[in-house]
């Protein structure tokens, strides 16, 4: 029993695309390749766009989240933004946008805990407001200001040319 198998040409003269490339050029493909194949790199090159920014987003969010680890806002900020601010940039995100991303979150960080600033101490012993209930409220206050600060604040800066 023959098998004939399909008559398109070896796949040997593609470059590949790297993910750090802010400017993929697509392979010249001939009608010989199959469909799936144009599709492949249509995807392949357009992936970039989306990555550099669900990378900021992870590591805004790590960057807020995080502050639970650390008794003092300073030593979060110096131990965490350069650090991330470089893979953020290494990831293709804007430097602008992504240390003032990162610098707004540094101080937006203030209020996750009981012990996370200067007055936060102060505010939880006076015995208004439990350490279980501030928790709480800055779980659902970081959603309000990841949509403030990351999604109208992002549409406000490519509004005004900072993107």
């Amino acid at each position: 029993m023959n098998v004939q198998l399909s008559k398109t040409k070896p796949i040997t003269h593609i470059k590949p695309v790297l993910i750090h490339d802010p400017n993929p050029q697509l392979p010249h493909i001939d009608h010989h390749y199959p469909k799936s194949l144009h599709l492949m790199f249509i995807i392949h090159s357009n992936m970039f766009v989306f990555i550099k920014d669900i990378v900021l987003v992870l590591l805004i969010l790590f960057f807020f989240y995080s502050h639970y680890l650390f008794a003092s806002a300073t030593a979060h900020v110096s131990a965490m933004y350069a650090a991330l601010l470089g893979v953020a940039v290494a990831a293709g995100a804007p430097p602008l946008f992504s240390a003032l991303m990162l610098g707004f979150f540094g101080n937006l960080l203030a209020s996750t805990t009981h012990y996370s600033s200067g007055p936060a101490p102060i505010l939880y012993a006076s015995g208004y407001v439990s350490q279980k209930r501030w928790w709480l409220m800055n779980l659902v206050l970081g959603i309000v200001y990841f949509i403030i600060w990351i999604g109208l604040g992002s549409l406000w800066m490519k509004l005004i040319g900072m993107m």
